[in-house]
């Protein structure tokens, strides 16, 4: 004797199986222009984005305010900001503010007597030993010393060799 499957089983092609409602099309249609692929948050991802939403708007708002205080006190010393935004772009164009850093830093240069002082090598060599993060942090403190050596008033010259 033969089996015939249950009725309930049987294949109706024009008909969708019914399951559960998708929710990446809901949540999709609710943000234009995200990927629908996204997988829901969680209620904990969902707490932190609103406690980062929440601490970005507090930023911008302490930092509006702070213009606002900036303009005010600009305003009672009767200074016209459009005015020295204008000339500071003007100066910006033609260099004015390059030109001076360097008048700055060759009258150090002659002061220091940079001729007669020391030299400063940093070996990379061992840069390929080197994780990406500590590439990256080695970076950030050449960057430092160079920076800080700008602004000494006893530079010294600084040479970097190694680097690939």
């Amino acid at each position: 004797m033969e089996k015939s499957p249950p009725a309930a089983a049987t294949f109706v092609p024009n008909k969708e199986p019914q399951s559960a409602p998708d929710t990446k099309t809901n949540a999709s249609s609710s943000t234009p222009g995200k990927d629908t692929t996204e997988p829901p948050l969680s209620k904990n991802q969902m707490k932190k984005r609103r406690r980062f939403e929440k601490t970005q708007a507090i930023k911008k708002r302490k930092k509006e305010q702070s213009r606002e205080v900036r303009r005010a006190k600009a305003k009672e010393e009767g200074r016209d900001l459009d005015a020295e935004r204008a000339l500071q772009l003007q100066n910006e164009k033609e260099g004015k503010g390059w030109k001076k850093r360097e008048e700055r830093w060759k009258e150090i240069m002659q002061i220091a007597g940079i001729d007669n002082s020391f030299r400063v090598c940093f070996d990379c060599s061992f840069e390929d030993q080197m994780t990406w993060k500590e590439t990256n942090s080695l970076g950030l403190q050449l960057r430092y010393t160079y920076a800080v050596n700008r602004r000494s008033t006893m530079p010294v010259y600084i040479d970097v060799c190694g680097m690939e």
